[in-house]
């Protein structure tokens, strides 16, 4: 079998009927994994409707576009000599929804990667 380098997926879990912006990833974390050849770095969504007694699942990149629209950095849950932990401001019902097309814009995903790796 080939070598597809390396894949972190960060599991998060939802109730999609409860409103919570959950915390994402460790910036310095992030970005040492990415630093290995051929990295690359996802989210695994589980979504749980209780009401309707369903669970739903996303894979995703944190490339995505609706990822990068949803990130921002926290320094309060970093500690010191950290660029700080990332915050995931996102409906993500609408991740879960059937119409999310899942795409990444490479030129938005650079622009973040150089955004933080300038944070001190």
């Amino acid at each position: 079998m080939p070598d597809v380098g390396t894949i972190k997926i960060d599991i998060k879990s939802k109730r999609l009927d409860l409103s919570s912006n959950p915390k994402g990833y460790n910036v310095d974390d992030m970005l040492e994994a990415l630093s290995a050849e051929d990295s690359t770095f996802f989210y695994f969504f589980i979504g749980v409707d209780v009401r309707k007694g369903e669970i739903r699942t996303r894979l995703i990149s944190i490339f995505d576009h609706a990822m990068l629209a949803a990130t921002c950095v926290q320094k309060h849950w970093a500690g010191r000599n950290s660029r700080g932990t990332t915050q995931l401001n996102l409906n993500k019902t609408k991740i879960f929804s059937e119409q999310f097309q899942p795409s990444v814009d490479v030129g938005h995903a650079k622009a973040l990667l150089e955004q933080f790796i300038k944070l001190e």
